[in-house]
């Protein structure tokens, strides 16, 4: 029971990481620091050839919930993005908010030297200069079809290891840096079209190998950031939470900052429309509350259930000695009958 409810949350964990990833601005990994995943998900990517059978059945539940909200959601997402970017936005402000406490906590602020805040600093001007990309008009790359260029097979590894690094790095956008570089409706396209291609029969064996070049580098620089971060987390715990502390803190800006307000830089990129009325401020506003008290809720869950896994350890090393020390005195006792 209790392995198939940390499957599910995960599961759903996964989902809010896929919901993360089609909106440009929006970090996926910060959303894993929201779930309290984060270091759990650097590390078990880290170790999937060292502890495979342990990190795949980690990361199995996670991996599915992205698949299932990127192949759900990327329509309506999409949609209500073209119709109303800003209170998307807003509420995805309000989960990061919400889920901060915790985070903050462990970087431990009043324990560390006052220059270890540069950390924090540089992270957060790190995901500020990340979202000023969007400002580069970017050219939409064209993908789909069987007259593919030769350079596009190596740029998609490319850009399978730069989505990694956003899907690792709390506070870098994914979908950012593919529309600044002007593959971000490309990519999606390609996905998009090779499925309905696929149902209906057709297929383009151009568009697989796009794909799994895509993979390739997804997998790559997955790898190779998580073993850097995990060597981090490990060596420098205090230093690591304070620079994601700032990645984190610094995508909330971010993400007004990489909306293109008022117009589109590349086709079917989505913007927030000015002037914006009256209701629109209003239920974005209120969207933020929501999505403040909904992270805050995931917060106080995961508390809850590590105050309780602490109790349970607790209570057990205390059954454990007082069953050592009934034990010795039985020793002693039966020691002292036979003399």
């Amino acid at each position: 029971m209790k392995k198939s409810k940390n499957f599910l949350m995960r599961l759903l964990c996964g989902f809010g990481i896929g919901f993360a990833f089609i909106v440009p601005g929006i970090s996926g990994s910060a959303m894993a620091v929201l779930f309290g995943v984060y270091e759990d998900m650097i590390d078990s990517v880290s170790n999937i050839f060292k502890d495979f059978k342990k990190s795949f059945w980690f990361l199995l539940p996670i991996a599915i919930g992205v698949v299932l909200s990127v192949g759900s959601l990327i329509i309506p997402i999409t949609w209500a993005l073209t119709k109303n970017c800003f209170i998307v936005i807003m509420l995805f402000a309000g989960f990061i908010i919400g889920g901060l406490k915790p985070m903050i906590k462990q970087a431990e602020w009043k324990n560390i030297p006052k220059w270890h805040y540069i950390f924090f600093i540089i992270g957060f001007l790190f995901v500020i200069g990340i979202s000023c990309l969007t400002f580069i008009d970017g050219v939409n790359v064209t993908l789909v079809g069987n007259d593919i260029a030769l350079y596009q097979y190596p740029m998609m590894i490319l850009v399978g290891v730069i989505f990694a690094i956003s899907m690792v790095l709390p506070g870098v956008s994914g979908a950012t840096l593919l529309l600044s570089i002007g593959y971000y409706t490309s990519v999606f396209d390609l996905l998009k079209e090779t499925a309905k291609n696929a149902l209906h029969g057709t297929f383009y064996w151009q568009s697989y190998l796009l794909i799994l070049c895509l993979v390739v580098g997804v997998v790559v620089g997955a790898l190779a950031m998580s073993k850097l971060l995990s060597g981090c987390f490990k060596k420098y715990p205090k230093t690591s939470y304070l620079a994601v502390c700032g990645l984190a803190i610094g995508s909330i800006p971010a993400m007004f900052i990489s909306q293109n307000w008022g117009s589109a830089k590349v086709a079917g990129d989505p913007f927030i429309k000015l002037p914006m009325s009256h209701w629109t401020i209003i239920f974005g506003i209120l969207l933020l509350i929501v999505g403040i008290g909904v992270g805050y809720l995931f917060v106080y869950l995961k508390e809850k259930k590590d105050k309780k896994a602490l109790l349970e350890t607790e209570n057990l090393e205390c059954e454990t000695q007082t069953v050592q020390e009934e034990k010795i005195e039985s020793v002693e006792i039966k020691d002292g009958n036979e003399e």
